[in-house]
């Protein structure tokens, strides 16, 4: 993770689902200078991040419909916001086998996500890296950083045997 930051001066974070959130697991940073510095334990929100779509997009039908309800409800101004994206998301994925944010969370960053093949311990992992919009137009940092999540990801799920 650290080294994937370092090459592409952002943070890499391993980050799961709690509730109507995803939350920081683990953090390899970079770059101090990036404005959202994910810590440990800190919530980011589901549906406008990379993060938070490409769980969606990996959850079994009855999670993911479980999870947008439970936003639908507790959260209806934010899911009425960003639920019409999301059919653009799971085309992404389904596609490319990550997702992306080009500034929909915060807009000095872009996000790119790359969830587990299999949950672990009930679980859906996702690597997140998000990186200064400062770095290179948003094209370019999607044609460069997904690749390499991905084998980062594939890289992990090797070594535990998933």
């Amino acid at each position: 993770m650290l080294r994937l930051a370092l090459e592409v001066n952002g943070a890499v974070s391993l980050v799961i689902r709690d509730r109507c959130n995803m939350v920081y697991v683990e953090t390899a940073r970079a770059n101090e200078a990036l404005q959202a510095h994910p810590d440990i334990g800190a919530a980011l929100p589901m549906m406008s991040t990379a993060a938070g779509k490409a769980w969606l997009c990996r959850a079994s039908a009855d999670e993911r419909n479980a999870a947008l309800n439970r936003i639908r409800v507790e959260q209806p101004d934010y899911y009425n916001a960003h639920h019409p994206s999301l059919a653009e998301s799971y085309r992404e994925f389904e596609r490319y086998g990550y997702c992306s944010n080009n500034q929909h969370w915060v807009p000095h960053s872009f996000g790119f996500a790359v969830p587990f093949a299999k949950p672990i311990d009930g679980n859906i992992f996702v690597l997140n890296c998000g990186v200064p919009i400062t770095d290179g137009s948003f094209a370019a940092r999607d044609k460069e950083i997904p690749k390499r999540l991905l084998v980062l990801v594939n890289s992990v799920q090797n070594m535990l045997g998933l």
